[in-house]
């Protein structure tokens, strides 16, 4: 289950979902166990005994079916696997965030030469990130378009 799951609630659902399962056996009673910490998740596992191995898919099934049922009406979370990526350097590459920033429509040095300056942020491609960060190539400037003013 994902990180911050009511890990009590989780015990709780299995044992009562392999307990309402028919071809579980009640004797030895049906068990939980709180594996480990893990990349992405809460590792639980949930121990039945059944009568026969012949059964094992058909108990599988079912009890994987009532237990996703379970979670979702009790909003307890499955976890999928997930990675951070942190890329050293893309300072000195030419990295800048994106920013909500409007667009500039004229500078100080624009005013001067009676130009308008439509800057636009440009977000590298990724392989322009690992390209620039391990390359280290001189970064990409930003693209600006100029419109010479109208004459009135």
């Amino acid at each position: 289950v994902a990180y911050g799951s009511d890990t009590r609630l989780v015990e709780r659902t299995l044992l009562e979902k392999a307990r309402q399962c028919p071809l579980v056996l009640n004797d030895p009673e049906p068990s939980v166990v709180f594996q480990q910490f893990g990349d992405s998740t809460l590792h639980f596992e949930l121990r039945v005994v059944i009568p026969s191995r012949d059964q094992f898919a058909e108990v599988r099934h079912d009890l994987n079916m009532q237990i996703d049922q379970a979670f979702r009406e009790q909003n307890i979370e499955i976890a999928f696997p997930q990675q951070d990526i942190h890329i050293k350097g893309l300072e000195g590459a030419g990295f800048r965030p994106p920013t909500d920033d409007p667009p500039k429509k004229e500078t100080q040095d624009s005013k001067k030469r009676n130009v308008s300056v439509v800057t636009f942020p440009q977000t590298p491609s990724t392989e322009d990130l690992i390209g620039n960060a391990f390359a280290r190539r001189k970064p990409a400037s930003r693209p600006e378009v100029t419109f010479p003013k109208r004459a009135a």
